[in-house]
């Protein structure tokens, strides 16, 4: 790779580009979108609403997408954000570049929309891996749990777990068929009680970075329609 001082035209470092093919990368991350897509609440279009059998089996996709792009350590917090770590050079304890974004969705929802800026810096990841490099810190994914709300009407549950900001009060929310949050989480696994413990207010961060794609239009095939395209 070049001296830090040589830009391309986007401002990466000259030569980043040797190591990872752009087609090849872009299209593995459309393919990924598409599998990714095939889990839903909806046999026709994709919904992914929070705490659903589609959105636990969600999370094992993506546990085992991290654990395949070579994360080194991979877990589900009690929110039910999935997490992948891939340590720096020096190892665990560095400081942290967090990246990430939702997995859930609105009804009818886009196949792009959170979920690249959870796909995207995991084939990051995995080029390093493959090639065995670290960078000097921490690299950590998180695939949000729940942005949008669409089943309890509260959003950004696994974010607010993460910033320490989560409201305890709306774990006796229901759903339209009253079900509880605190009711729904404890069947699918999670651990509402837990939720405090999971604040990150002391790790030492890098910078922190999210990157997603609105539903409605796409900036990646630019016709305006494969986000709301039906499940493959």
């Amino acid at each position: 790779m070049s001296g830090a001082s040589e830009k391309d035209p986007h401002g990466a470092p000259a030569g980043w580009h040797a190591w990872l093919d752009e087609a090849e990368t872009g299209a593995r991350l459309l393919d990924l979108a598409d599998d990714f897509a095939r889990i839903s609440d909806d046999a026709d279009v994709l919904t992914l609403a929070y705490a659903t059998a589609a959105h636990t089996r969600a999370r094992g996709w993506l546990l085992d997408l991290m654990r395949g792009c070579g994360c080194d350590e991979v877990r589900v917090d009690a929110v039910g954000n999935v997490r992948g770590h891939y340590h720096a050079a020096s190892g665990p304890g560095a400081k942290r570049l967090l990246t990430g974004s939702h997995y859930d969705t609105v009804r009818n929802g886009g196949r792009y929309d959170g979920r690249l800026g959870i796909l995207a810096p995991l084939l990051a990841v995995e080029a390093m891996a493959t090639r065995g490099e670290r960078p000097p810190f921490e690299i950590v994914v998180i695939a949000f749990a729940d942005e949008e709300g669409l089943r309890f009407g509260n959003t950004f549950l696994g974010s607010s777990a993460v910033a320490g900001c989560f409201d305890t009060d709306v774990l006796d929310k229901t759903d339209a068929a009253g079900i509880s949050l605190r009711e729904a989480m404890s069947k699918s696994g999670l651990r509402p009680e837990a939720i405090p413990c999971y604040w990150n207010g002391g790790w030492p961060w890098v910078w922190s970075r999210r990157s997603t794609v609105p539903s409605g239009s796409c900036s990646i095939c630019g016709d305006g329609q494969r986000t709301r395209a039906p499940r493959p």
